[in-house]
């Protein structure tokens, strides 16, 4: 292990879950919340489903926005797991853990130190959204889901879990959201993630969460893999991606195509066609809107991976977190996912229902022809549902998770 018992790369602040883009469902929320009829810091069972409002009656809203709601207010309770990362004993352990890092020389100074710049450049386009016009910040905004889809639609749902094919023009148009994105080249974004799901919350996990919140959002980025990580990645097959020419396009041009996608074109873009001034452009919708990207898909990594219900593998660490899926264009709902992998949805449920814009495009897709293959567990969960009702009939005990390790220490 890279970090020490004490590290606060395993318990770091939750402050990026606080500042997620859930305007459009607040009024939902506020509504929802009184009728709540979940005790404070209750769990809910894995058949137990969240009853539906009657009709909604302000403008606007529909059943499935209360419905989803609720979740998100079911979601977001503060237990003692979520205030521990705050205690003193943490901030004044992280001088030591540094130097525990340093000692062992297990820092990854190239990537800490790009990480550590692209929040400075972040900062100086947050006091420059002011000067921005207001096309630039629409455009700002509208890349997020563009970048977005680069990753949940493309490099994770497409080249990583093969849940569904697509044509060349779909796949090069992914390629070069993903560009946009700018999280490292589709192949080795693939690889790392196929290593993810083979080892989750093992040594071999890249951002292992039971090394707790912070190294899985972003902790893990500052020090060197760990060895158990580059092991397993020598006993996985990347045939499929290298015979893809997009993807094998993309890693030959990596990293100068994404930096050019992800800071300068968003710049020319607006410079040319409503004449703002490139370095506003560049500094709001290049490098704060980056930012901000990164910290919504970090979050699936990290607070998907510790806070939510699972309803579908109680044993698991990944959970169903609404909050996430608002951030990261449906990818929150993790639970699912993580027990069904090869589901293109990565969710139950469709879109009427979880906030799963991913899926609706790669349905809009397959619609006109440009995708095919989309692979479905519905049947799977249905069979072990099924077989789950039969225990509980039969007085069988459902597992019960294990504790994480902060939850051991603090209890």
């Amino acid at each position: 292990m890279f970090l020490v018992a004490d590290d606060p790369c395993c318990q770091g602040v939750h402050v990026y879950m606080l500042c997620l883009p859930v305007i459009h469902f607040l009024w939902g929320i506020l509504v929802a919340m009184p009728l709540t009829d979940l005790p404070f810091g209750t769990t809910k069972t894995p058949l137990q489903i969240l009853p539906l409002q009657d009709q909604f009656l302000w403008a606007g809203f529909t059943r499935s926005a209360v419905h989803f709601a609720r979740k998100l207010t079911h979601c977001i309770r503060i237990t003692p797991t979520l205030l521990q990362d705050f205690s003193p004993q943490m901030w004044a352990s992280i001088p030591g853990v540094i130097a525990h890092h340093y000692k062992n020389k297990s820092i990854n100074w190239p990537m800490g130190i790009y990480i550590s710049l692209v929040h400075v450049v972040a900062a100086v386009g947050l006091f420059t959204v002011l000067d921005c016009k207001a096309e630039t910040l629409l455009w700002a905004f509208v890349l997020w889901p563009i970048s977005g889809f680069g990753i949940t639609v493309g490099v994770h749902r497409l080249w990583s879990h093969r849940s569904y094919e697509a044509n060349i023009l779909v796949r090069g148009f992914l390629m070069m959201c993903n560009c946009i994105a700018n999280q490292g080249s589709i192949f080795h974004w693939a690889r790392d993630h196929r290593v993810h799901h083979k080892h989750s919350e093992t040594d071999a996990d890249p951002h292992n969460a039971t090394r707790g919140f912070f190294f899985a959002h972003m902790g893990w980025l500052y020090v060197k893999k760990h060895d158990s990580v580059v092991e397993a990645g020598r006993h996985l097959s990347f045939d499929d991606l290298k015979a893809d020419p997009v993807v094998m396009f993309q890693k030959k041009m990596d990293p100068w195509l994404p930096l050019y996608m992800c800071f300068v074109f968003p710049a020319q873009v607006a410079a040319h066609f409503w004449g703002e001034e490139f370095w506003n452009a560049f500094f709001v919708a290049g490098c704060l809107r980056y930012c901000v990207v990164l910290h919504f898909t970090w979050l699936v990594n990290s607070a998907a991976h510790i806070y939510g219900d699972h309803p579908y593998d109680l044993t698991s660490y990944p959970a169903e977190n609404p909050l996430v899926s608002l951030a990261a264009v449906g990818e929150g709902w993790h639970n699912w996912h993580h027990k069904y992998p090869y589901d293109y949805a990565a969710s139950e449920f469709g879109v009427s229902t979880q906030f799963n814009p991913s899926k609706l495009f790669i349905d809009a897709m397959a619609k006109i022809g440009f995708v095919w293959g989309r692979k479905r567990a519905t049947g799977a969960w249905n069979l072990a549902k099924a077989r789950r009702e039969q225990d509980i009939r039969n007085g069988v005990p459902l597992p019960s998770p294990l504790k994480r390790p902060w939850e051991i220490k603090t209890n």
